[in-house]
């Protein structure tokens, strides 16, 4: 298996707002099914838009993304994270 992770773009809509459109690439190189579990944290007060496949939440700030992978199988997945920072003052 051989997975990579990007970010595409960065915005910041307002000083405590930061929206990421993400990709994760997972490729099955091998000759058998495979079990594959993307986890991806995430930080603050969040939010998923526009996801490309469901998901599971873990925790209060871990996402999981489960598949079965056949032989030479590739599995993208997109999303933007809305990551809101809350000022304590």
């Amino acid at each position: 298996l051989v997975g990579e992770t990007k970010t595409l773009a960065t915005r910041r809509p307002t000083r405590n707002i930061t929206e990421n459109d993400m990709q994760v690439t997972i490729r099955n190189r091998s000759r058998e099914r495979r079990s594959v579990v993307v986890t991806h944290s995430l930080r603050s007060t969040w939010l998923l838009q526009r996801e490309s496949h469901d998901y599971e939440q873990v925790d209060a700030n871990t996402i999981e993304f489960r598949k079965e992978l056949q032989p030479d199988e590739e599995y993208i997945i997109t999303w933007t994270e809305r990551i809101e920072y809350r000022s304590f003052g």
